[in-house]
């Protein structure tokens, strides 16, 4: 079995733990859980398996939450070179961007004239380039902490329904929930930002540091 990666453990177990957490809360189950003069080494270990399932579980709809954040928020900033939406890099670097992607081959037009799933494809393959060079250390550690703060508003969310369910009555707690979660969105669009901006930049003008740790 391969080791967990730290996007594994930042976007998948840490989120679903939170809503392994949440529930235990909502039910009153937490003492049994976690505090238990029981609890050792094996109910660690199933605890950590349970996180990472209900990790995936949480991630499942986290990619739905995304979905609807990034339609309001005028597309996913990675697209937004590509729509002209929004403002990630300057003119001067978009126009650099433009001519080292047509010097590869990459583009044979405007950005602007490739649909969604073009661009995508192009983006992935910027990518590469910096993951060859091995500077995407950065880059890495901006999606981790995305996935990361997506996965935790998704909990929260979830956390909601699920508390409202069991006893609508702890609805200030829902309330906190839903504070909460948009927290975790706000932390999600800046990672998502700094993602996009870091990937783009480092395609430009790689940098021959491959240890520099990511702004929070």
């Amino acid at each position: 079995m391969k080791n967990f990666n730290y996007y594994e453990i930042m976007g998948v177990a840490v989120p679903g733990a939170a809503f392994v957490i949440i529930l235990a809360v909502a039910t009153s189950k937490l003492p049994e859980i976690v505090l238990s003069k029981d609890f050792g080494i094996a109910n660690l270990g199933i605890f950590l398996v349970i996180a990472f399932v209900a990790g995936q579980f949480t991630q499942a709809f986290g990619n739905l939450l995304e979905n609807i954040y990034w339609y309001f928020a005028k597309g996913m900033p990675s697209d937004w070179i590509r729509t002209g939406k929004k403002t990630l890099l300057s003119t001067q670097q978009v126009d650099c961007l433009k001519n080292k992607l047509k010097k590869q081959q990459a583009i044979s037009g405007e950005i602007s004239e490739l649909d969604k799933e073009q661009w995508y494809g192009v983006t992935r393959q910027i990518y590469a380039n910096v993951q060859k060079d091995g500077n995407t250390y950065r880059i890495d550690r901006f999606n981790a902490n995305y996935g990361l703060n997506r996965g935790l508003a998704t909990a929260s969310i979830m956390a909601v329904i699920v508390i409202l369910f069991v006893d609508f009555a702890r609805w200030k707690l829902s309330l906190l929930c839903l504070l909460v979660a948009a927290v975790f969105l706000y932390r999600m669009q800046r990672f998502g930002k700094n993602y996009a901006r870091e990937l783009f930049v480092q395609y430009l003008e790689v940098s021959g540091n491959k240890n520099r740790e990511g702004k929070t």
